[in-house]
Order: structure tokens, then C-alpha cells, then sequence
């Protein structure tokens, strides 16, 4: 997906209470874009070194890392076979 897709998505952005550390306190309900699928995040130590791997062993990075206020560091990666999942780093 594209940084200019992204800003088309119609979305709300839902808090659900107060961050405990190393947890995301927040959600969202979004639009679907034609055939998209719901997207699976996984929290990662250095999201770095994991897009360097992702490169290493064949996969690719489909969004480039970027930053979420209150969230941290996000990118979306496809592993050999095409399945893609977002990574996540925490913001600090």
C-alpha cells in the first residue's frame, strides 16, 4: 500500500484507556479498500534490522517504516510466498 493510498483510508481511531508499557492502547475501524485484507501486526525489538532481513532472505517491504504518533515505528513487509503483516517498534 502507498503513502497516498494511506491518506485516502477513511478511518476512526479508537483509545482504549490508559498505554501499559510495550502494548498499544489504541485501534481502529477502517474503511475497506477494495479486496484488502485485515492486516496482522507483530511487535519487534529494531524494526531495522528486521526490514534488513526481511531483504536478505527474499521478502520485500511493501510500506516503507514509518512513523505513528503514540504508536512508533511501522512497515508492512511480504514474506516469499506474497502473505504480507506489519511490524511494529514502540514508540519510546
Amino acid at each position: 500500500m502507498d503513502m497516498e493510498m494511506m491518506a485516502k483510508i477513511e478511518y476512526q481511531e479508537i483509545t482504549l484507556g490508559e498505554p501499559a508499557l510495550g502494548t498499544m492502547n489504541m485501534g481502529g475501524m477502517f474503511k475497506r479498500q477494495g479486496d484488502e485484507t485485515i492486516r496482522n501486526y507483530v511487535m519487534v525489538g529494531d524494526i531495522d534490522k528486521v526490514l534488513v532481513k526481511v531483504e536478505n532472505l527474499g521478502g520485500k517491504i511493501a510500506m516503507p517504516k514509518k512513523m505513528l504518533k503514540g504508536v512508533g515505528l511501522v512497515a508492512v513487509i511480504q514474506d516469499t510466498e506474497g502473505n504480507g503483516f506489519g511490524i511494529w517498534t514502540p514508540e519510546r
